[in-house]
């Protein structure tokens, strides 16, 4: 059973890094190592990694319970038992409690945020966004206060689902602006399916002391631009990463990019299989598209994993077995003579 299920596994695993390469990592990633059966001409059902690990993990408890000696020379090979089973319940762990992102950056040399990987959108909530660097999270739906970069702010009003009425022939001092600066009114409706949240702002600069009062909706696709010219905006809430990732050049295989982080920034290649990671983050390379001639839009794979260390705890109760094992077989041998 064990070397039927060790075949399994490597040729599963040739196949779906073979399949990766050619249809992508998502594709790939979802369909092979991601599932419990890959479907052959989508008639033939045959385990995929999930399946195997389970049937692996069954094999090595029954080794343990009914194979291997219950013995002092027989401990090694308890501790490499138990590291692989760590290895397997720690996998299906991690994938419960992995957040797994997509993030999207256009070739080029260009300093601006679009150009940089540094934001990771999650879906389900929604945030007040300062110059796109910081968020206050909007946790309950009813006015509140706030502080963001030099600015204090205040919720007068916000409802999940808003209609907007821009007034532009009677400009109102009483109205407050929307994102291209016209007097506005913000009216809250029935819930719907598809929420449309919306949000009245009293915002005040802590310098100067200029006050403004702001509509912001989640349907804006462009930043209203407060008095001392930081952007504002209402977006879903984002996951900013410790570092930022700039492509400089990218192909079917991969992306050429510059790493910053902590002051210091540094050259690294993200390619298919071969990710850039830093704990608890992996950034892996997804593929390209062709947004106009000579410019590309390069798809990665953001991963952020908490169980990361459990390949090498795996790695250390597996190394420490083994060398008790054959410690015990030396000592056994030495009894002997």
């Amino acid at each position: 059973m064990t070397v039927v299920l060790l075949v399994a596994l490597a040729v599963l695993l040739f196949w779906g890094t073979l399949y990766q390469s050619l249809a992508g990592l998502d594709v790939g990633t979802a369909r092979f190592f991601d599932s419990w059966f890959v479907w052959v001409f989508r008639i033939l059902p045959i385990p995929a990694l999930k399946s195997l690990l389970v049937l692996c993990a069954v094999n090595l408890f029954c080794a343990m319970y009914f194979r291997i000696p219950r013995r002092l020379q027989s401990a090694g090979l308890y501790l490499i038992h138990v590291g692989l089973l760590f290895l397997i319940i720690g996998s299906f762990v991690a994938d419960a409690f992995r957040e797994t992102n997509d993030a999207y950056v256009l070739e080029g040399h260009s300093e601006s945020h679009k150009n940089r990987l540094t934001t990771v959108l999650k879906s389900g909530l929604y945030e007040i966004t300062l110059a796109d660097t910081l968020g206050y999270p909007i946790k309950i739906w009813k006015p509140s206060e706030f502080s963001l970069g030099a600015y204090d702010f205040k919720i007068l009003d916000i409802c999940k689902d808003a209609i907007f009425d821009i007034v532009e022939e009677t400009p109102f001092e009483s109205l407050p602006q929307n994102r291209i600066g016209f007097p506005a009114k913000m009216q809250c409706v029935a819930s719907q399916e598809n929420e449309r949240p919306g949000v009245l702002l009293w915002v005040r600069h802590q310098g100067w002391k200029e006050e403004e009062r702001v509509l912001l909706s989640i349907m804006d696709q462009d930043p209203f631009v407060l008095s001392g010219g930081e952007s504002l905006r209402l977006s879903l809430q984002q996951d900013r990463l410790p570092f930022a990732v700039t492509v400089l050049s990218s192909d079917t295989a991969g992306a050429d990019v510059v790493v910053e982080m902590n002051g210091e920034s540094y050259p690294r290649r993200i390619a298919l299989n071969s990710p850039l990671k830093l704990s608890p983050y992996a950034v892996y390379f997804g593929g390209i598209t062709s947004v106009i001639p000579e410019m590309q839009l390069v798809h990665f794979v953001v991963r952020r994993d908490y169980f990361s260390f459990v390949p090498y705890v795996f790695s250390l109760l597996t190394g420490l077995g083994l060398c008790l094992h054959f410690g015990c077989m030396m000592l056994h041998k030495r009894e002997k003579k």
